[in-house]
């Protein structure tokens, strides 16, 4: 089955264009929002020869493809527009509340995803080149590629703003407007300015406007246009239909841009300041036990790809402190399901099995653990919760000796340069001994190969 093929028969087997108002893709997941899951034939999905693994999960159908995932997702959404469906033709479903947060922040992130790997892999060429001496850091070539590497992160109000926009079905332009204000040299060059003025905010009307530095900020800007569409569709109902090309924007922005500064935008950034202080005194304190669940649990949120819901609070600790210490445990986490696939690879005297294992545990090596779960360890579970193990006792080691990555990449054997700990060499006694755990424990629970005949037999049942 071709890319096409396969992406019609999931649009077919999802209830059709009607029954989708969302559809994006992250590493290795069609994700996408539909309005009746009972429309959705789950268990079709899910025996499609190129699909690892169909669920429904933090509010979201997700197909597991793998790597090729996003060539799937160019034939899908050459399918029909799954932007406009505003839910009319289909009675709303109220939504687990949880749920409904999950998939909120998949919605808004998994769009920037490419621009957020892509800069932080630039991030790692750069501290690979200049911690080895391949280039002198003064240099205007290593200049260049800190500012590629810092741009999104940066400007991530603008990114958030498109993504959120497209996620709350509102207008992109206007909520990159206000992104704009947010950036505007006005309050960031005040803001940068306060220890030398001492003026911390700007009046308007007689209300303050605190000068707040919104760089790399996150809650702010995904706040601000979640009201957006509450405003902008309030607007347009009160003005005549003669006016509203001229005063629906004005208005709009005359209402939410002063309700961003002087409202949501301080509160926004002391929460997401508030919850990175939070996590960085909580592994101060505990950081073998917050760094042991988190490692344990890690494999389990990417098996039900919830790991998305993590980002904002990493994002927002790089932003405020420079570095975020989630992402060690989520190292830990791939080298461990890597080691527990290449054990299966090891004992499993299954050819197919062998080489899917084989491939599987040099992905995970890279970051990219979904086929190792889905396509392995899960399916004989055993090895699934071995990594788990030995993620959980890693992920307790890098929280003891302070281990945190200094940039957003994807957890693998590319971005260690950007990881650090008391000493580097930790980070990599950590990776070895994740993989070798994960193998050992693997090795030692034992690798059933009766279970791929069980599982073909049911697979035969289920397509007869």
């Amino acid at each position: 089955m071709n890319n096409k093929e396969l992406a019609q028969k999931i649009l077919e087997l999802s209830g059709g264009e009607k029954n989708i108002t969302l559809a994006t893709h992250c590493a290795t997941r069609l994700r996408l929002v539909v309005k009746s899951e009972a429309e959705v034939n789950l268990k079709a999905i899910d025996t499609l020869e190129g699909v690892l693994k169909a669920q429904h999960s933090g509010g979201q159908l997700q197909v597991v493809i793998g790597a090729k995932v996003n060539k799937v997702y160019e034939e899908f959404v050459k399918l029909g527009d799954f932007s406009n469906n505003d839910g009319t033709e289909m009675p709303k479903v109220k939504k687990n509340p949880f749920n409904a947060f999950i998939e909120t922040i998949s919605g808004v992130f998994t769009p920037i995803l490419p621009a957020l790997v892509g800069c932080g892999m630039m991030k790692c060429l750069s501290s690979l080149m200049t911690s080895t001496g391949m280039v002198d850091p003064s240099t205007g070539f290593i200049t260049i590629f800190n500012m590629i590497s810092d741009c999104v992160f940066y400007f991530m109000p603008f990114f958030l703003a498109v993504s959120a926009a497209r996620k709350f079905k509102t207008n992109e332009y206007l909520a990159v407007a206000l992104a704009a204000c947010l950036l505007h040299p006005t309050i960031l060059d005040a803001a940068s300015k306060i220890a030398q003025t001492g003026v911390d905010k700007i009046s308007f009307l007689g209300l303050p406007i605190l000068l707040v530095k919104y760089t790399s900020t996150v809650i702010p800007i995904i706040l601000s246009v979640w009201l957006l569409s509450y405003v902008y569709k309030f607007v347009e109902k009160i003005v005549p239909d003669l006016l509203k090309v001229l005063l629906v924007p004005m208005i709009t922005l005359l209402i939410m841009v002063p309700v961003q500064l002087i409202a949501i935008g301080p509160f926004g950034s002391y929460v997401g300041t508030w919850i990175a202080e939070g996590l960085n005194m909580l592994f101060a304190t505990s950081g073998i036990i917050a760094g042991a669940l988190l490692g344990f649990f890690r494999p389990i949120l990417v098996m039900f790809g919830m790991h998305y819901s993590i980002m904002p609070m990493q994002i927002q600790q790089v932003a405020d402190t420079g570095s975020t210490v989630l992402t060690a445990s989520a190292l830990a986490a791939n080298m461990a399901q890597a080691g527990a696939a290449f054990a299966v690879f090891l004992k499993t005297r299954n050819k197919t099995m062998k080489a899917a294992a084989g491939s599987s545990s040099l992905t995970a090596l890279f970051g990219i653990t979904e086929p190792a779960i889905y396509g392995v360890t899960l399916r004989f579970k055993k090895p699934f919760f071995a990594g788990c193990l030995a993620a959980g006792l890693v992920s307790g080691f890098y929280g003891m000796v302070n281990a945190h990555a200094n940039a957003i990449a994807i957890p693998g054997i590319l971005s260690l340069t950007t990881f650090n700990a008391d000493k580097y060499i930790y980070i990599i006694i950590g990776v070895v001994a994740a993989f070798v755990l994960g193998c050992v424990f693997t090795i030692i629970a034992g690798v059933d190969d009766s279970v791929i005949g069980e599982d073909n037999k049911t697979e035969a049942k289920k397509k007869t």
